[in-house]
């Protein structure tokens, strides 16, 4: 099997206040990253808004238009300000093939 490659990664962090007054950050997930008709593109990682490494609750990408390579999730995630984010890219194909992103994982902060 091979490695998925690293794309053109943007990631966009924007930083919010909830009713608690706990800042939270809003984290929007962009990737650039060619792939064939047939596979799908998720991210998954180490909080509960990123499945907590469990591929079935990976959050699903959305590409922008079905001719672009631009990948990004749907919904932002909020997570606490200064938690520490880890997380991997995953290709799932039509046969349930998947296919994990071959570096170590992704962090931010």
């Amino acid at each position: 099997m091979s490695g998925l490659r690293p794309g053109k990664r943007k990631d966009t962090i924007s930083s919010t206040e909830n009713d608690y007054e706990e800042s939270y950050a809003t984290i929007q997930f962009r990737v650039d990253y060619p792939t064939k008709s047939n596979q799908t593109l998720y991210i998954l990682g180490n909080n509960d808004e990123l499945g907590n490494w469990k591929e079935e609750s990976a959050v699903k990408l959305i590409k922008l238009d079905s001719n672009s390579t631009i990948w990004e999730s749907q919904l932002p995630i909020e997570c606490p300000v200064g938690m520490a984010i880890q997380y991997k890219y995953l290709i799932i194909d039509s046969s349930n093939k998947k296919n994990y992103e071959q570096l170590p994982e992704n962090s931010m902060r």
